[in-house]
């Protein structure tokens, strides 16, 4: 079982973050809903992580300090853990992970050109365009600031109406920046909850409180565009399940690029308390 280490601390000219040591590990503000207006382009980052990894906790403690503080002053961060079921079978079971996930991470894999046996966490891919180690500090700021610099399709997203649970909101893409859209892309929406947290009683995090970044708790196709086409208007209704906390649920909506799976776009709002 290999394992991958490195250590860094990137001081950038707008924030200074320092994170201990980052390594790779092998398995095996409430608010109503609202537009999301940020003028920074988005960029989303994915992480895989799991509460049977040892490695995973200072990843999920930097992808917090990147969604949660400005630390990346050129970009909109948009950022989730993906909890992969892998890590299940070493004496903790993640009640956070899916087999839905691990099998995204394998399809990024593949995407990448990489063999399925190189697969690893904490990982985190960044606007499906990049992979990292999620704890090196260094790497994964180099690629955000790469990644803001690109063009973005304008991506919007409004709440619609809600009832016993479950809300319609509307996603809109526009134009990319050359007026079209380079190739077949995918609309998905995402349901993530951040405030989460659990206390490990063994395997490799036993006796560790840890905090986790916005959790991804469901993500949905809800429509395609053809390459050359510069406009997309759809309606998803979501279903909140009664276990999520509905204050600090958020709404992603990206574009997928459906072979190199690279985010074309992508916009986020806290669902918040109206309508519940």
């Amino acid at each position: 079982m290999k394992k991958t280490t490195s250590f860094g601390a990137l001081t950038m000219g707008v924030t200074a973050l320092l994170v201990g040591a980052a390594s790779g590990h092998p398995p095996h503000n409430n608010s109503t809903p609202q537009e999301n207006t940020s003028a920074k382009p988005p960029v989303v980052l994915e992480l895989f992580t799991s509460e049977g990894c040892s490695s995973c906790p200072p990843a999920d403690l930097l992808l917090s300090d990147l969604q949660n503080k400005p630390i990346v002053g050129t970009a909109d961060i948009i950022a989730f853990e993906e909890h992969v079921d892998c890590w299940n079978n070493g004496g903790w079971t993640d009640t956070f992970s899916s087999r839905q996930w691990t099998q995204r991470q394998a399809d990024y894999q593949a995407a990448f050109g990489r063999s399925p046996d190189g697969i690893y966490t904490p990982q985190l891919v960044v606007d499906g365009n990049h992979e990292v180690i999620g704890s090196n500090t260094t790497n994964v700021l180099t690629l955000v600031v790469a990644e803001s610099k690109e063009p973005k399709i304008a991506v919007k997203v409004v709440p619609g109406a809600s009832q016993k649970g479950m809300q319609a909101f509307t996603v809109t893409v526009g134009s990319a920046a050359d007026s079209a859209l380079p190739a077949d892309a995918d609309v998905l929406l995402a349901v993530t909850e951040t405030g989460l947290h659990s206390s490990v009683t063994a395997g490799e995090n036993a006796g560790k409180a840890l905090q986790h970044a916005a959790v991804l708790r469901r993500m949905d196709k809800i429509g395609s565009i053809r390459a050359k086409g510069n406009t997309f208007s759809g309606e998803a209704k979501v279903k909140f399940e009664s276990s999520w906390k509905r204050k600090n649920l958020r709404i992603v909506a990206f574009v997928k690029d459906k072979k190199s799976r690279h985010v074309l776009g992508a916009a986020e709002i806290h669902v918040g308390e109206a309508g519940s």
